[in-house]
């Protein structure tokens, strides 16, 4: 299962931006919308998020076509790949050339293509003291920007180029159509744990009643943040059905018609990581007063009665149950046997 299908990319002139900026260079959405807005050179780039799963990948530099080939055949040979599997990008400067490569048919993790790389000597002739000599960059398997494919900036004013695959390939969150998973074995175990807790939150959300979710968009103003936005249709679709998003988003002045929103739903896909709990969070943090107002009005009802209820409540459940002891008893006393007479009268009086 894809696990991030709205996804981000990030407009940078530069490379001079602190962490609380990246939202206002911030594109944001489905698949098939980032591939569509990378038609357009605005200097976009990837986030790398160690946190996250991702495409097998990675940065290939100051080389020539012969060394990257030779980088190739052996990466081919360690991750038992063929090269027509390989999507790869190419940038040429002076006499040096520069390659981005992705392999789409696997899924792995940051940490666990930092640590190939890393300990494997199979590399270690493309990993040189000086800058320069450096051809397996290793520095990109950090929380960084990641230029795509098509897109240049002050920085960077040379293209890369795709000379192999699609540009989707190269949203390495996008890990949709992979075929094969390679983690380190740590993760397995780690994993596992994460799968039981995911069926767990399923079982314990199949029941959410409608009319909670209705109160709770009525509470959350339908022209939030465009990510915010289509984090609630996420969550829809893990809970609800798309009429719900639709009369939401209709309440909103940038609503643009059922049918595109109704392309967009269908290109957003069931997941585990946006429910009922996302919700209830944007509804915290945009209107705080709504929320605690549909807290109150879906408070138990035992929740809402005062203390001298809850007694009576006890007192009478006491009552029946002493009620039916003694109708119990009597009947048996009712045999002659002077053993259960006895007992009749102990417990009576």
């Amino acid at each position: 299962m894809d696990e991030n299908n709205i996804y981000k990319i990030y407009r940078l002139k530069n490379y001079k931006i602190t962490k609380d900026k990246y939202d206002d260079v911030c594109f944001s959405g489905t698949i098939d919308e980032i591939v569509e807005e990378l038609k357009h050179n605005k200097g976009y780039h990837i986030r790398i998020d160690p946190e996250k799963p991702c495409l097998a990948f990675g940065d290939f530099d100051h080389t020539t076509k012969e060394r990257f080939k030779e980088f190739l055949d052996i990466l081919c040979d360690d991750f038992d790949c063929k090269l027509e599997d390989i999507s790869i990008t190419k940038s040429k400067k002076d006499n040096e050339y520069s390659y981005h490569w992705v392999i789409p048919s696997i899924k792995t993790t940051i940490s666990f293509l930092k640590q190939r790389f890393s300990s494997n000597d199979k590399y270690s002739k493309f990993k040189g003291k000086e800058k320069k000599e450096k051809e397996l960059d290793i520095s990109v398997y950090m929380v960084r920007p990641f230029r795509l494919p098509n897109q240049t900036n002050k920085k960077k004013p040379i293209v890369h180029k795709i000379i192999r695959g699609d540009m989707k390939d190269f949203i390495i969150e996008h890990t949709k159509d992979h075929k094969f998973s390679i983690k380190e074995e740590d993760e397995d175990e780690e994993e596992e744990e994460e799968e039981d807790k995911e069926e767990e939150e399923q079982e314990e959300e199949e029941d959410i009643d409608p009319e909670y979710i209705e109160a709770l968009l009525d509470e959350l103003d339908a022209d939030i943040s465009r990510p915010d936005w289509l984090s609630v249709g996420m969550v829809l679709k893990n809970i609800s059905d798309f009429d719900v998003w639709n009369e939401w988003s209709s309440k909103g002045s940038k609503y643009d018609g059922k049918s595109k929103l109704k392309s967009i739903w269908d290109g957003l896909q069931k997941t585990n990581v946006n429910k009922l709990n996302k919700l209830k969070s944007l509804v915290k943090e945009y209107n705080i007063e709504g929320y605690n107002r549909v807290t109150d009005s879906f408070l138990p009802d035992f929740i809402d009665n005062d203390e001298e209820d809850q007694q009576l409540v006890v007192k009478q459940k006491k009552n029946q149950e002493h009620t039916h002891k003694f109708n119990k008893l009597f009947m048996k006393s009712l045999s002659g046997y002077e053993s259960d007479i006895a007992l009749y009268i102990l417990e009576t009086y």
